[in-house]
Formats: structure tokens, sequence, C-alpha cells
């Protein structure tokens, strides 16, 4: 099969998958009235909207890669870490504890024996993301040093998606731009980042017009899909200076705020603002 025909699989599989789930959810949410659940949030203008968007864009990606990826091996590492950064996501969304933020604040609360949902989601998606990568390595490259580096990097990749969402339609755009770089490019597994492009546009509008948003559900599993695009396609030394990219930004995020840099940036403010009302 032709590298951009999985791409374009990726794309469609993934689109009607999210878009039939985000209509399921909202269906059950409004059935049983669960305002009170944890599914509705205030955005940044103080609006309520929704957290469908979240579990769409999960079921969206799990289905999507998995049915259009080069092997079995594949597919079940795309499903682990997606599955594994979307559910623990969810948990974090629907029943969060604690009081502590960021990487930094729940590894602290850890360090001091509480157990925060964030806490809970940064231990299940570092052993998501681990396993998948040990299950989608070459024999060859599975070493301490590659599996832990991969690992990281799909971890990684999954947190920076949730420090992005915080503006309508913000980490849609950060994930499908360089995976439409890889789903045109001569990569190995199109398919996924096609997958990633499909489940970001088929909820877009919801989230442009500020009726759902990513969640920590949606924007953890658009990352570990995006971090599982670059195991897959590049070498060793590659997934290294990316993650180190990664850790720059993570690292930046507890000094300075990303809204503020890119509303103060001309070039990224306007790329921002494509398609959210005004």
């Amino acid at each position: 099969m032709k590298k951009t025909n999985r791409a374009l699989i990726g794309f469609a599989i993934a689109g009607v998958a999210a878009k039939y789930t985000i209509s399921a959810v909202k269906r059950w949410r409004q059935s049983r009235d669960a305002t009170a659940d944890g599914w509705l949030r205030e955005n940044h203008r103080g609006e309520v909207v929704s957290l469908d968007e979240g579990p769409a864009l999960t079921a969206g990606l799990v289905v999507g890669t998995a049915l259009s990826t080069k092997s079995l091996r594949n597919s079940a590492s795309y499903t682990i870490a997606i599955s594994g950064a979307g559910s623990f996501g969810l948990v974090d969304d629907l029943a969060e504890t604690g009081s502590a933020k960021g990487i930094r604040g729940h590894l602290g609360a850890l360090a001091r024996g509480e157990l925060t949902t964030g806490g809970i989601k940064i231990l299940g998606i570092g052993l998501s993301s681990l396993t998948a990568v040990a299950i989608s390595l070459k024999p060859h490259e599975r070493t301490v040093r590659n599996v832990l580096t991969a690992g990281a990097l799909v971890a990684g990749t999954a947190n920076l998606g949730n420090l992005l969402d915080l503006r309508p339609g913000r980490v849609l755009k950060a994930t499908s731009f360089p995976s439409l770089g890889l789903s045109l490019s001569s990569a190995i597994e199109t398919g996924p980042p096609g997958a990633i492009l499909g489940a970001s546009f088929a909820v877009a509008a919801d989230d442009l017009s500020e009726h759902t948003m990513a969640g920590d559900s949606g924007a953890n599993a658009l990352g570990a899909a995006l971090g599982m695009s670059f195991v897959s396609n590049f070498s060793p030394r590659t997934r290294e200076a990316l993650l180190a990219v990664v850790v720059l930004l993570t690292l930046a995020s507890e000094k300075w705020s990303f809204s503020k840099v890119i509303d103060s940036t001309p070039a990224l403010h306007k790329i921002d603002c494509w398609g959210r009302r005004r």
C-alpha cells in the first residue's frame, strides 16, 4: 500500500471515529444530565464548554492509527500509548484531586506521599509509553537507552500537548503541523500522522467555536500519537534531539506562560487565532 494511501486511510478512519464518538458522548452525557460529573469547564473567556472532545480524539486516534499502520506490532504500540494517555488524562479531567499543578507540583506531591490524579496520570502515561515503545522498537533497537529515550519522548510529547490546550484549537494546530509534514514525507509510517490530522479536523469546528475543548484526555492523546510517530519514523539520535526540545519546552513552561509568548510573537499569534472567535 502506498504511503500516501495510508495517510489518507488514517485521516478518514480517525475522522469518522472521532465524529461518531463526540456525538455519542454528547448524547450519553445529556441523557444522564452529567453536568455534575466534571464534564463541563470554564474556558479562558469564562464561558462553559464540554470535555466531549477528549474521548472523541482518543477514540479517533486509536482506531485511525491501529488500522493504518504497517504491522500488528505498530498497531498495538500506538493503541497502548494513545489509549493510556487519553484514559489517564480523562481520569484527571473528571476526578481531579489535590491542588498541585504541573509536573513539578505533582511529583512534589508524590514525594510527600500524596497521590493526586495528576500524579496517577504522570505514572500511568509514563508506564504506557514505555510499554508502547518497547513493543514498537525492533529487537536490535531495544537497548535500555533507546527504550527510555523513546518512552520519555512519547510521555513528554503527551504532556506538552496538555500544556498547549489553553486556547481554542491550539493543541490541534500544534500537533497537526508536524503531522502534515510526516504524512507527506518519505516517513515509514504515514498512517498515524494522517490519523492525527483526521481526528483534529473532525473536532475542529466544535473546538474553535468554543463548544468543546480537548481537555487532558484529548491533548494527552494527540501528544502521545505524535510522539509515537516520532519514534516510528526517526533514528535514535533524532529522537534524543527531539526529547531535548520537549524537555526544554516543558521546563520553560514552568517559568514562562506559553500564551503570553504566543500573543507577543506576531507570526505565532496569527496562527493561533486562525479560525477562532474574535
